[in-house]
């Protein structure tokens, strides 16, 4: 019941969200949860893309056939989401700390895997839309779901690492560059 609370406070109070789930002892289970939701949302959109036999837009960067390619996704998924989270988390801490962050990778970890719920609700819910019409996934959508998780990546690294506003922005933008080279990899 907290994860879904926090879900949607999420929304509607991110700050105050983030210090609570922050603060939770079950930080890292909330944290996974964002994941998984990410995952189920799209191993739902996957499962529609298959059934219309849609292609992927661009080629896989992997040599899966192209009308083979949403098969596997829904198997990658999750372990891409944990992957890019762990790559990302883990590259924002060791640049944070050459400047003297004070964060954890744990915290880190839990914020960063939890935010997959905007990631979810603002591009995963309208992909779902988009493959049951049978549309490829391009919209407003896409720049609206990156733009607020990468403004909330910005709000963690600040909150946790408390580095300058000009270097919390630069560790920002690399671990969100590691995470994109992950996700350009495996996701289409």
């Amino acid at each position: 019941m907290v994860f879904f609370r926090c879900s949607i406070d999420l929304i509607f109070r991110p700050f105050a969200t983030l210090r609570a789930v922050l603060n939770h002892p079950h930080r890292l289970a909330i944290g996974f949860g964002g994941l998984l939701t990410l995952s189920a949302v799209y191993i739902v959109v996957f499962s529609v893309c298959l059934a219309k036999n849609l292609p992927p837009l661009t080629p896989p960067v992997l040599r899966i056939p192209r009308e083979e390619y949403f098969a596997y996704e829904r198997f990658f998924i999750m372990p891409v989401a944990i992957a890019s989270t762990v790559l990302m988390a883990g590259i924002i801490r060791l640049a944070a700390g050459y400047w003297n962050g004070k964060g954890q990778f744990e915290a880190l970890f839990a914020l960063l895997g939890f935010i997959h719920v905007i990631v979810a609700i603002a591009m995963g819910l309208p992909d779902l839309a988009l493959a049951i019409l049978g549309r490829p996934f391009i919209g407003p959508h896409v720049f609206l779901g990156t733009t607020w998780y990468f403004l909330l990546v910005v709000v963690i690294v600040r909150e946790l690492e408390r580095l300058s506003w000009p270097k919390t922005v630069a560790v920002s933008f690399m671990g969100a560059l590691a995470n994109a080279a992950v996700q350009f990899v495996f996701t289409r």
